[in-house]
């Protein structure tokens, strides 16, 4: 016994199980290819299950005082996904503790959702319990789950710099462009795709915008017919086709998801209030390169050029742009989710 009380000391293995609110586990994009009474009793019958969310390696000192205090964050340790919690449960003068928690990669779908939401809750500034490494490669993970599907949590498997090779595969690649749009505009998960282009971060989005505004080019695909696999091959005329319809879609799953609740309460498109899907946009379009920062110091000249960009590229390949119904649709999308800022 010291001074300050009486001090404790423990080193543990734990395991962090939880509960998800039934209505984050309707929203998982794996769900969305379902019909909604099939998705929603899916998402009922989940709710009901413990998951774990982390394993754990507590550290905890205790000291009789009076007082508390409690703090987490997320970080990278050597490619995984860590939760670090500070506590100190104190009766008396001083005290305190350390949790350290890896998170489950089986549920990292769920992580990168409460990041949507936490991101829809601050109007898409910074949230403040995820470093800045770590929210960039949850960035790169939901941008590569959207474009291939495939379950994030496999690429965790792969170190930190395999994962951003893939990043860079999908966005420095030029030739992987048109193949990109091909997919989000003719995958039959189309349905799960929305949904994680809806829940993409701004450094995600942009990124994704970059990409479908570059040049289009010759591209083949595999494709099963009567049972057989066989080549089909598109010409770059056909692959701006695809660029602009991919555009299409991307701004249109964004506007249909405000009416179903994906930022919240539903909310009209407004000049003096914006609703969250406004902020995205336009965040995204700053971020319109490689890399999801901000293409210019300037935040106002990185969205003038950019969307300068993007409508460009929308009215390529059109004799007449006023009986485009594509352009059309484009330039209500576009107008609507930037209706604050023009």
């Amino acid at each position: 016994m010291d001074a300050a009380g009486t001090g404790l000391a423990a080193h543990n293995h734990c395991r962090l199980l939880w509960q998800p609110p039934e209505g984050l586990l309707a929203r998982l994009p794996r769900y969305q290819a379902l019909a909604r009474i099939h998705r929603e009793d899916r998402a009922h019958r989940e709710a009901g299950q413990w998951k774990t969310l982390t394993t754990a390696e507590i550290n905890p000192e205790v000291r009789v005082g009076v007082g508390g205090r409690a703090a987490f964050r997320i970080g990278l340790d050597n490619g995984r996904f860590v939760l670090h919690a500070s506590l100190r449960l104190v009766l008396g003068i001083g005290g305190g503790g350390s949790v350290r928690l890896t998170l489950d990669t089986r549920h990292l779908d769920l992580w990168l959702t409460m990041l949507h939401q936490a991101l829809v809750d601050v109007g898409y500034e910074r949230v403040d319990w995820i470093d800045e490494d770590a929210f960039e490669q949850m960035s790169m993970l939901a941008y590569l789950s959207a474009v291939t599907l495939v379950d994030a949590s496999l690429f965790l498997l792969r170190t930190t710099y395999t994962i951003r090779q893939w990043f860079e595969r999908f966005t420095r690649r030029r030739d992987m462009a048109s193949r990109i749009a091909y997919t989000l505009v003719n995958d039959p998960q189309r349905a799960a795709i929305a949904a994680w282009v809806r829940q993409l971060p701004p450094e995600a989005l942009g990124p994704l915008l970059d990409t479908l505004t570059s040049e289009p080019r010759a591209f083949m695909v595999e494709v099963k017919h009567d049972g057989r696999k066989q080549v089909q091959r598109f010409g770059p005329e056909q692959a701006l086709a695809f660029h602009q319809q991919a555009i299409l879609n991307c701004l249109q799953w964004i506007v249909s998801g405000v009416g179903e609740g994906v930022y919240g309460p539903k909310r009209f498109f407004l000049a003096d209030d914006p609703n969250p899907a406004q902020k995205l946009f336009e965040k995204a379009v700053i971020r319109m390169g490689r890399d999801g920062r901000p293409t210019s110091e300037s935040n106002a000249e990185a969205y003038t050029e950019n969307r300068e960009r993007l409508d460009t590229f929308m009215a390529n390949g059109h004799t007449a742009l006023s009986e485009s119904e594509l352009h059309w649709k484009y330039r209500q999308r576009a107008g609507w989710l930037s209706r604050h800022i023009e």
